[in-house]
């Protein structure tokens, strides 16, 4: 009595309802238990686990407050299930409830034990039926043929990919054009090239020498895969002796590198009636020294 007129104080109020006493093996049975309070009520739930008395716990939901004129209202919903036959009864709970600015004056509900009759196949003047239940929504499924597009897009997708990273990792090879022809070619089409002006001045003079020195440095190095643009003439000179040129052609170049390094290094301005013959001795000495002749020589 003394809770009851408590209760009444507080202006809480505890509903319980049931949607069922009737059911067969497995069906759903929903406990739903309403709670009317003033603002600044807090409640404390009981535990409820995997089984509530003989009755398993399928889903437990604690609705939000929502405010229903000057009171709050809140829904504890409980959906149950058995898989035997017989009467099963769904124990009290208890609630407790308390001021959030007063916690030592707690109030005790209790909700009222339900009975429920479960049987196997429900009797046709059974009472209290409950609607039959929603089917189960079904699962989408993917067909083969999106499963193969989807496929053959990642394979793609892939692919792309993996061309693009390969092709970053193996840039195109660039080929200078100077290479296809053979090195006796350049080098007397460079000299030809070189002969259509000839210097007048002695700075065009110096130019014109270290071009030529360019010229047959390049050529050695292609025709005989020594790395002659980074060797002295000394280095030049020690090098042929191990390749397979005639002792005439050797002593040609002896006499014709020394001649451009002069001007080439030593600062010297060479005659202008030297020039010509400096042209013509190159031009010799790429042309007796070019394949062609040594595969003839060697046949």
């Amino acid at each position: 009595m003394f809770q009851s007129l408590a209760a009444q104080e507080s202006g809480i109020a505890i509903k319980t309802n049931i949607d069922t006493t009737v059911a067969t093996i497995g069906d759903r049975i929903n406990l739903l238990i309403n709670m009317r309070y003033p603002g600044g009520t807090i409640f404390e739930l009981p535990p409820v686990d995997m089984m509530l008395g003989q009755l398993e716990v399928v889903d437990n939901r604690l609705s939000e407050p929502r405010k229903k004129n000057k009171m709050f209202e809140q829904n504890w919903q409980l959906t149950l299930a058995v898989f035997d036959t017989g009467s099963f009864t769904i124990p009290a709970l208890e609630i407790k409830a308390f001021k959030a600015d007063d916690t030592t004056s707690v109030l005790t509900f209790q909700t009222e034990p339900r009975t429920v009759r479960v049987y196997s196949v429900l009797a046709p003047d059974s009472r209290e039926l409950k609607d039959i239940k929603p089917p189960f929504r079904l699962r989408r499924t993917i067909s083969a043929e999106v499963l193969l597009l989807i496929l053959l897009i990642g394979l793609t997708a892939g692919a792309y990919w993996y061309y693009r990273h390969w092709k970053k990792k193996h840039p195109p090879v660039i080929i200078d054009e100077k290479f296809l022809e053979p090195p006796h070619v350049v080098a007397l089409n460079q000299l030809k090239s070189l002969k259509a002006k000839f210097p007048t001045t002695p700075e065009e003079m110096r130019i014109f020498y270290f071009r030529i020195s360019e010229i047959l440095r390049e050529f050695l190095e292609r025709r005989f895969f020594i790395r002659a643009l980074e060797m002295t003439t000394t280095e030049i000179v020690a090098a042929f002796d191990s390749l397979d040129i005639e002792p005439a052609v050797v002593d040609e170049w002896l006499k014709l590198l020394p001649e451009l390094d002069i001007v080439k290094y030593a600062g010297q301005t060479p005659a202008e009636k030297n020039i010509a013959a400096v042209w013509d001795q190159s031009y010799r000495c790429v042309d007796r020294t070019k394949r062609e002749q040594f595969l003839w020589r060697t046949m």
